[in-house]
């Protein structure tokens, strides 16, 4: 059973970690697409906050020996899936920007052809 103490501590550290979301989303420095995989993470602290036997039981079937294992490994696990969706979504947003230096440096070189077809006229 997890003490009171704790439990306040953590509510405490959920409600400033869902507002510090909250407000990048509002303010624009985090995308609602970004902050999801935070918002669940989130969700999942909270619902194993409450469950009591929760974290026993899972590294029970699991057959982890300590329970302390278990959450740096599923910790681990949530950290490198961020990290594969972040690189995935900054690869995209590479190709983009390729691809709209491509169309500036065309829209470019059709100005400049046509101003030096207007100033031989």
């Amino acid at each position: 059973m997890i003490s009171v103490e704790l439990l306040i501590f953590l509510i405490f550290v959920y409600v400033i970690f869902s507002n510090i979301l909250l407000y990048s989303v509002f303010n624009k420095s985090l995308s609602v697409r970004d902050s999801l995989p935070w918002f669940f993470f989130l969700l999942i602290m909270i619902i194993v906050t409450f469950s009591n036997n929760l974290l026993v039981n899972i590294s029970n079937y699991l057959g982890i020996e300590i329970v302390s294992n278990m959450l740096f490994f599923f910790g681990f696990l949530i950290l490198i899936g961020i990290s594969l969706f972040t690189t995935i979504y900054l690869s995209k947003q590479k190709n983009k920007i390729n691809s709209l230096a491509q169309e500036i440096g065309i829209l470019k070189k059709r100005i400049e052809e046509l101003n030096v077809k207007r100033n031989n006229k």
